[in-house]
């Protein structure tokens, strides 16, 4: 297997875990879109490549709905991703400043 076929598997693997996410949390198709369309930025451009897949999923989401002001706490993402708050907090911070 090629490190492209790899990459191309594991955006895949990360947007399956995505849409499980979103449609635990009751995301609309239309902002589930916008957070996919992130995260195959994000996984491509390498960016956040220090953090699990979890964290920059959680980051993308928290991402979004603050940017669209989407009524969902961010405890909501913290519980659903299983991750800290600080996590989320860091890769927001990173993924901003990219």
């Amino acid at each position: 297997m090629d490190l492209d076929a790899i990459c191309r598997q594991d955006i895949n693997n990360n947007l399956t875990k995505l849409n499980r996410i979103l449609s635990m949390l009751g995301i609309d198709e239309k902002i589930c879109q916008i957070c996919k369309h992130i995260l195959i930025h994000v996984e491509t451009g390498y960016y956040l490549d220090k953090h699990n897949p979890l964290s920059r999923i959680a980051a993308i989401i928290y991402y979004v709905i603050d940017r669209l002001n989407i009524k969902i706490n961010k405890y909501q993402i913290i519980q659903t991703c299983e991750v800290s708050e600080l996590t989320i907090n860091k890769c927001y911070q990173k993924f901003c400043n990219a």
